[in-house]
């Protein structure tokens, strides 16, 4: 794994966590908190190594079936 994937793992892990939590943070917010640039670079990194968009994600929470 190269430094880059490997950090951007990282910072991906960090946003599953923070969607995880059940605080109702807005993907803007966790793009900042995880150093994205803005919410639409998270939005195409989730979904280039999650396989779904934060959204998804989020909503699949919501009903207690998360997808990654």
């Amino acid at each position: 794994v190269t430094p880059s994937r490997y950090f951007m793992q990282l910072r991906l892990r960090h946003a599953v966590e923070l969607f995880s939590r059940n605080e109702q943070l807005s993907i803007s917010v966790v793009a900042d908190r995880c150093g994205f640039y803005d919410n639409s670079h998270l939005t195409r990194s989730f979904l280039r190594f999650m396989g779904v968009t934060p959204k998804s994600y989020i909503l699949s929470l919501e009903r207690g079936r998360p997808l990654v």
